[in-house]
């Protein structure tokens, strides 16, 4: 008492085959060929339908499930297209200035402070 899914996963944009896409239903496995394509043997009850949760992954796409319904002796088609994940842009350098005016209350600090230890300097080492 078996029946077959099958099918062929596709990348959603370039629609080319995915290869090597891994394929679960209900706990059976298998992974895509060059061409994308799959076929799972899975269990049936006799003269009634058995449901099967068909998923497809592969790394740097997102994840797909359909639900099927499998008849003893029935070939299933169940096709996918995964949507490719696209990495988040990258975080822009910050510009100097902003590095700057973060700094500017310490660096004004230091500069009032040079004033006075060179007032002070001056002030001690002055001859008259």
């Amino acid at each position: 008492m078996y029946g077959y899914i099958y099918g062929v996963v596709r990348d959603s944009v370039t629609k080319e085959p995915i290869p090597d896409a891994h394929i679960t239903a209900n706990g059976i496995s298998t992974t895509t060929d060059e061409s994308g394509y799959y076929e799972l043997k899975v269990f049936t009850r006799p003269h009634r339908p058995t449901w099967y949760k068909v998923t497809a992954s592969k790394d740097g796409y997102e994840s797909a499930s359909r639900t099927v319904r499998v008849m003893e002796g029935e070939r299933v088609e169940c096709n996918f297209e995964l949507k490719p994940i696209t990495p988040p842009p990258p975080t822009p350098p910050v510009p100097w200035w902003e590095e700057l005016i973060k700094y500017a209350p310490y660096i004004g600090a230091c500069i009032v402070l040079a004033g006075i230890i060179g007032l002070i300097v001056y002030g001690a080492t002055r001859r008259e």
